[in-house]
């Protein structure tokens, strides 16, 4: 234990002997100059509430008086765009006085839940009946139990399936202005532009089957029954960007920062498709085989329908964006240096993918559509590489 205190203590002391040895003057702040960042990125903001499973629970007590209890539980259908991989990068350079670069990142992320939801058979004692309808509640609407005489509950279990998708692109030109300058410490105007693209998706779908048995003596009706939507945002903007950018060295130390505000302005097209699709055919067996319905069966329901309602709609967008970024970096070289980095932008007024909404309004069901906008929240932390030239 001695010895491996005494190694830390050497290793302590070669860290800080290295990092003073080299006199400030080593550093430099002019000239070419090339970053790499890898980073890890999450976002807020991208994230949605897609739905819930539904449990709804009743309970019948043969008491006097009788007693009917009934319960309903939520348990929320969420996305979640967790941290992934990313990067940044820039080329710069920097005169006594001015300088000019380029930079940009990207990031790709995405989510995907799914899930089962079945129902239990009807509970009897005698002082009590109990029963339980478990579904999902998608589209503002709480699917109806559909019948189902292979289960033991006699309800079709619902089959689900969500998943979200973002894309985002941010790529800078700008010119550096030179406001105070020394040896050690150098801050500058920064004044360019902003190319700006996002791309965001929801897709939501469910399954049911409906069998009823001699529906159709002596064959049985089949109904597989799908439900879904999905909906895209697309945004594509430039605008003017204006900040400023600092940096302060202390021999091998170095540390830079800089903000920046953007006004992207743009074009942003939201679209969305549902569909409402009953596969009905006759079924000689719960495996089969399944048969279209002829002509003749059509009076009493054997029929299949597919309904489909779009949505599209194209607008002039204005999104605020604003980017912070830190970096501590060690020179290990005169012109290679590594360290950490953190890179936040927020981006506001966003247009959000279309939500469709199922409604029972004067004007039909399934006719609504909900839009909006959301910020967009980017935070990360990494690694950054430094090459100047």
């Amino acid at each position: 234990m001695r010895d491996m205190h005494a190694r830390r203590i050497v290793l302590v002391s070669l860290v800080g002997f290295y990092l003073t040895t080299i006199p400030a003057s080593a550093q430099t702040a002019q000239g070419w100059e090339f970053q790499w960042e890898q980073l890890r990125m999450d976002v807020k903001g991208a994230d949605e509430h897609a739905g819930d499973v539904t449990k709804i629970s009743h309970v019948q007590t043969f008491s006097t008086p009788p007693q009917i209890t009934d319960r309903v539980t939520h348990s929320p259908i969420d996305l979640n765009m967790g941290a992934k991989n990313a990067f940044r990068a820039e080329l710069k350079h920097r005169g006594p006085r001015f300088g000019a670069g380029v930079g940009g990142w990207f990031l790709r992320t995405a989510d995907s839940v799914s899930g089962h939801v079945s129902s239990s058979a009807d509970v009897r004692t005698p002082t009590s009946l109990s029963y339980e309808a478990n579904t999902v509640l998608m589209w503002n609407e709480l699917v109806s139990g559909i019948q189902n005489d292979l289960e033991p509950s006699g309800m079709s279990p619902v089959d689900f399936h969500v998943s979200g998708r973002l894309r985002t692109f941010g790529a800078d030109a700008f010119a550096l202005a030179a406001l105070s300058a020394t040896d050690a410490t150098r801050l500058d105007l920064i004044v360019g532009g902003k190319v700006a693209r996002v791309r965001t998706g929801q897709d939501q779908d469910m399954q049911l089957r409906a069998f009823v048995l001699n529906a159709f003596r002596p064959q049985h009706l089949n109904n597989n029954i799908s439900l879904a939507s999905t909906g895209a945002a697309k945004v594509d903007g430039v605008g003017p960007m204006v900040g400023l950018a600092g940096r302060t060295t202390w021999r091998r130390l170095r540390l830079d920062a800089s903000m920046t505000e953007s006004l992207v302005y743009g074009s942003a097209d939201q679209s969305g498709t549902f569909s409402d699709i009953d596969a009905v055919t006759l079924a000689q067996g719960p495996a089969g085989p399944f048969n279209p319905c002829p002509l003749a069966l059509a009076p009493a329901g054997c029929y299949s329908v597919r309904s489909d309602w779009d949505f599209a709609r194209s607008e002039k967008v204005l999104i605020p964006v604003t980017e912070l970024q830190v970096k501590v970096l060690v020179d290990l070289t005169r012109h290679v240096a590594v360290g950490a980095s953190s890179f936040n932008s927020l981006w506001s007024s966003v247009p959000a993918p279309p939500s469709f909404t199922m409604t029972h309004s004067d004007a039909g069901p399934g006719l609504d559509w909900e839009f909006g906008q959301r910020s967009l929240r980017f935070g990360s932390a990494g690694l950054v590489v430094s090459v100047g030239f």
